[in-house]
């Protein structure tokens, strides 16, 4: 049960961070003259991108904040 809670809270501060419904009117603004495979192709190279920083960031965030001498209260 504990890490459900914990799951649900991640999700949520990942969604407000990542923030995909303000972010619509860029996208659309951005792919005005793409087809559709395009835009698809797009979308997918930015999920793919965010979702490998992500998983970057999640794996080495704690061993760069240590290069700097910083923790998670910084």
């Amino acid at each position: 049960m504990e890490f459900l809670a914990a799951s649900v809270k991640v999700l949520i501060a990942l969604f407000i961070i990542t923030d995909p419904l303000g972010n619509i009117p860029f996208f659309i603004g951005l792919t005005e003259g793409a087809s559709a495979k395009e835009r698809n192709r797009i979308n997918l190279t930015a999920v793919l991108t965010g979702l490998g920083l992500l998983a970057f960031f999640a794996l080495t965030g704690t061993l760069i904040l240590d290069l700097f001498g910083l923790n998670i209260a910084d």
